[in-house]
């Protein structure tokens, strides 16, 4: 998942220009980050419309003009995409050097269209201006020119999987794999990738060639051990009942996962409160995933009631997967006036207390390892262990701000009844 710092958060949006507290610019970036979720959506419309308010909001804005061009480009208005991209270059000047070197290369091209370098760095400018699909168009010329580029292959999964298409990016990454067996990066997340798919022992094998080629990696260490206690914890012997495993808040379908959620949706098995899971029985569940759900539950009253809830229908020794914002982390971020410009803190502080757009998006507590880790044992969970990551979904619980992880990923196990 890309950096919260470089292309804005996609929690729900708060509508801030009516507010006492908004400003132009941070009215304007709660719009993009609005377009943003929506255009990932193939919402192109919606997502333009939303652009030019913020362009109306705060003129200077430039990643609101970079967001029109994209859209303009990409249904073929190039004259109005050009000077959209103007605009953009007038606001903020850095984006000049960006798109010389893409006229340059592709100057380059024209001369010469088998020109494999000029290729892949047409792409790499145009993955960075955010046009996404011409850069994936550029990688796949430049691979039809020459198949055996390893790098190019790894670039092409790489955004796939910024777009959630995951199986695209294993291919991908599989054949870089093959063609230079030595490529750490490409097994290094060809393991993730597969973690997230599921593939468990596929991911473990892809991770154990990583760490063989790069033995003092602590990192890739830290996802192969990741990955094997997921392997243990969702093991279940043949003997036993299949396997189910529930989804609370999820937005995609995933194999094995029963989705909840408290609004119908194309991915939700059931509709209901994640505070009342009477529709199930004791002991149904081998695990549960909840990413930044907890936080919406009021600490006085709710908050334990619910994690008991979560904690009875799960089977003995059943596991729970939970990622909460990170307060510790947020309270640092919020602080760091020095790295942080007010519109970057403006979107800590909407991490910390949620979006307000609905009567669900707001966050009624704020949680540490510390605070959390109380909160389950009262619960009745044992065995509390933080995690970096669960490789299971590309989701809030990988979100980033400045590069710095913003979420507390726990997980717990269902203690024996008192």
């Amino acid at each position: 998942m890309k950096d919260l710092g470089e292309i804005g958060i996609t929690f729900p949006t708060l509508t801030v220009a009516g507010s006492a507290l908004a400003t132009p610019r941070s009215s304007a970036v709660a719009m993009i980050d609005e377009g943003n979720t929506l255009e990932e959506q193939g919402r192109h419309a919606e997502a333009m419309a939303l652009y030019e308010s913020a362009v109306q909001v705060d003129p200077q804005c430039a990643r609101a003009h970079l967001n029109r061009g994209n859209i303009l480009i990409g249904g073929g208005q190039f004259d109005e995409a050009r000077a959209a991209y103007e605009r953009a270059i007038a606001c903020d000047p850095h984006y000049a050097a960006f798109e010389v070197a893409l006229r340059n290369y592709q100057e380059a091209i024209s001369l010469k269209r088998d020109f494999v370098d000029a290729l892949v760095a047409a792409a790499n400018v145009l993955d960075t201006l955010s046009r996404t699909t011409e850069a994936m168009e550029s990688y796949e010329r430049a691979l039809a020119i020459n198949p055996a580029y390893a790098e190019v292959h790894l670039n092409l999964a790489l955004l796939a999987i910024s777009r959630g298409r995951l199986d695209d990016a294993v291919n991908s990454l599989e054949r870089a794999a093959e063609i230079q067996p030595d490529f750490i990066q490409a097994h290094r997340t060809l393991g993730t990738v597969l973690s997230r798919l599921g593939r468990i022992d596929a991911a473990e094998a892809s991770l154990r060639r990583a760490l063989s080629l790069e033995p003092e990696s602590a990192e890739i260490l830290r996802e192969l051990e990741k990955t094997i206690s997921i392997k243990e914890t969702s093991t279940r012997p043949p003997s036993q009942a299949a396997s189910r495993r529930l989804h609370i808040g999820g937005q995609v379908r995933s194999p094995g996962w029963e989705v909840l959620d408290a609004n119908p949706g194309p991915c939700v098995d059931h509709v209901g409160n994640a505070s009342d899971l009477q529709a199930f029985d004791d002991n149904s569940f081998d695990q549960i995933y909840a990413s930044h759900v907890v936080e919406h539950f009021d600490y006085h009253k709710q908050l334990v009631a619910t994690l008991k809830e979560w904690c009875r229908v799960l089977k003995p020794r059943g596991t729970l997967l939970v990622s909460v914002p990170d307060l510790d982390v947020l309270a640092r971020l919020f602080l760091d006036r020095t790295s942080l410009t007010a519109d970057d803190r403006y979107l800590v502080m909407r991490m910390i207390f949620g979006g307000h757009i609905d009567k669900y998006d707001y966050h009624l507590v704020g949680l540490n390892e510390e605070f959390l880790t109380g909160f389950l044992q009262a619960a009745g969970f044992v065995e509390i262990r933080r995690v970096a990551d669960f490789g299971l979904f590309q989701d809030t619980s990988s979100l980033k701000m400045k590069g710095i992880p913003i979420s507390l990923n726990v997980v717990a196990a269902k203690g024996q009844p008192r």
